[in-house]
């Protein structure tokens, strides 16, 4: 369900941008991102998304 939210929060986020004529290409770009993890979670192939144990060095 978070995803269903994510999904709706940019596609209001984006409408509000285009009235006001503004542009922000990262609120296409998560758009995309959450659209895909959707995806992925319908096929019951999340991945960990924590981070924890990612090596940043």
């Amino acid at each position: 369900m978070s995803f269903t939210w994510a999904l709706k929060d940019m596609q209001i986020i984006q409408g509000l941008m285009d009235k006001s004529n503004m542009g922000s290409p990262l609120i296409g770009t998560v758009r995309e991102l959450v659209k895909e993890a959707r995806k992925l979670k319908a096929r019951g192939a999340v991945p960990d998304w924590t981070g924890l144990g990612t090596d940043l060095s």
